[in-house]
């Protein structure tokens, strides 16, 4: 029993221990031989050369070439990793391989470092002699820790974009498009409404493309959106969508007909007036910002001369069309409305 006792303690011993001679003194790793055997994470065993001073032998951790693969020497030798560098970060997150300097107990078990809120899943990857680990998306800073020492101090990449936001207010949404959008948001602002608007945007999974629907896009207005990214002010857009008609047709005669005002912003919030001469005429709008149907009076019903008659339409007693003249007894009307 003597016996297998002593021999489960040398074993032991021999586990917590690494086969080199070097301690720790005065700050220094101070070892008994020129040639020291280290065995890396991956199990490589390599021979180093010591440093030799005043006929003492040292190791300095810093200059040794497989840094990222030593792991502390002894209970007694214990290093702080370091991360020289990490991959260029994308908002969608994803799997990184990097270099970890120092990643292992004397144990050869890997170091836990985290962010600030969660520990991170590492894997080695034998093919390169890198770790690797897999990152939420996210924005902004990425700091990494290790027992509350901080070891990375990087971020996401900044969210961009090149090219004005497209605003349709056919279907009442606004698509924004970039790269690195993830948590962008928006504040819309307008002459007319009661309160402001924050949508909440839906992001696609390649965090390039992001669109926010509100119903107040559906209407004619000076609309003005800020847009942030992160939470970080980015940019003002403005869109100036009052009515703009562009033409109106339709088979006019003696007995009237419905003409349709076609062109952009022409979506009501409320109501659609028209005037035709002295008359009001009724005006209906289809579920579109891009047309206005408008009805015309018969020749009787409007009782005056039917040559060069004005018409213009007005929505929601603010937004003004142009000016056009129109006469019966003509087969055919197609009119360009000039800006």
């Amino acid at each position: 029993m003597k016996v297998l006792y002593i021999y489960i303690l040398l074993l032991v011993c021999k586990f917590l221990f690494v086969k080199s001679s070097c301690s720790l003194k005065y700050e220094k790793i101070e070892c008994t031989n020129e040639f020291e055997t280290f065995e890396l994470y991956n199990g490589t065993v390599v021979n180093v050369k010591m440093d030799t001073v005043g006929g003492r032998y040292y190791f300095n951790p810093l200059k040794f070439p497989y840094k990222n693969l030593l792991c502390d020497l002894n209970i007694l030798i214990k290093f702080t990793p370091e991360i020289p560098s990490f991959p260029n970060i994308p908002t969608t997150g994803g799997e990184f391989g990097f270099t970890f300097n120092f990643p292992c107990t004397y144990k050869r078990t890997v170091k836990e470092i985290g962010t600030e809120r969660t520990l991170l899943s590492l894997s080695f990857d034998t093919s390169k002699n890198q770790f690797v680990t897999y990152l939420d998306p996210g924005c902004g800073a990425l700091n990494l820790f290790f027992e509350n020492i901080q070891i990375l101090n990087s971020t996401f990449e900044t969210g961009a974009i090149p090219n004005v936001p497209i605003l349709d207010d056919d279907k009442g949404i606004l698509t924004i498009q970039g790269r690195n959008l993830y948590n962008t948001s928006i504040k819309i602002y307008s002459t007319n409404i009661l309160k402001d608007t924050n949508p909440i945007g839906a992001l696609d999974t390649s965090h390039s493309s992001v669109t926010f629907s509100a119903e107040e896009f559906l209407t004619p207005n000076n609309w003005t959106i800020e847009v942030s990214i992160c939470g970080s002010f980015y940019k003002s857009y403005s869109y100036p969508y009052l009515p703009v008609l562009i033409k109106m047709e339709g088979a006019l005669n003696d007995n009237g007909c419905n003409m349709v005002f076609t062109g952009k912003h022409l979506r009501p919030k409320h109501n659609v007036t028209g005037t035709f001469g002295n008359k009001t005429i009724e005006c209906l709008t289809t579920n579109s910002s891009k047309s206005i149907t408008c009805t015309i009076p018969s020749l009787k019903s409007y009782g005056s001369l039917g040559y060069d008659i004005p018409v213009t339409i007005t929505i929601d007693g603010e937004y003004k069309s142009n000016t056009i003249k129109i006469s019966y007894d003509i087969p055919r009307y197609t009119f360009k409305i000039k800006k």
